[in-house]
């Protein structure tokens, strides 16, 4: 067990993105925003296997908050790192099957005829 210090890496800027719901209500996302900042630790893990986090933080107002999250450390990378080509998949295609329906759950059901001339 070990204490280290947490590096300030974002004070909450960035892109602002906007989407829609259904009900025509406006949600934003991202942008400057002095009440959201992100942090890391950089450690080095020992040896694979579980291992957890606590988390204690402290706001501008004095309020505290505690969490504990654990994560498992695999000996080897078990994915694609950045840049790396994504791993081959067993998924069936649209070619693998007679109706598209059978792998794709749309509201709207298309054919595969109809999906090739999209």
């Amino acid at each position: 067990m070990f204490t280290a210090e947490a590096v300030q890496s974002a004070p909450g800027g960035g892109k602002q993105w906007q989407h829609t719901h259904s009900g025509g209500e406006i949600h934003l996302h991202g942008g400057p925003d002095e009440n959201r900042v992100g942090y890391y630790v950089t450690t080095n893990s020992t040896y694979a296997g579980q291992w957890g986090i606590a988390v204690e933080a402290e706001s501008k107002d004095g309020t505290k908050g505690v969490d504990s999250i654990g994560f498992t450390v695999y000996a080897k990378p078990n994915m694609a790192a950045t840049g790396q080509p994504a791993p081959k998949s067993d998924n069936l295609t649209k070619y693998d099957v007679k109706e598209i329906g059978e792998i794709d759950s749309a509201r709207r059901r298309t054919t595969c005829t109809e999906v090739e001339d999209q």
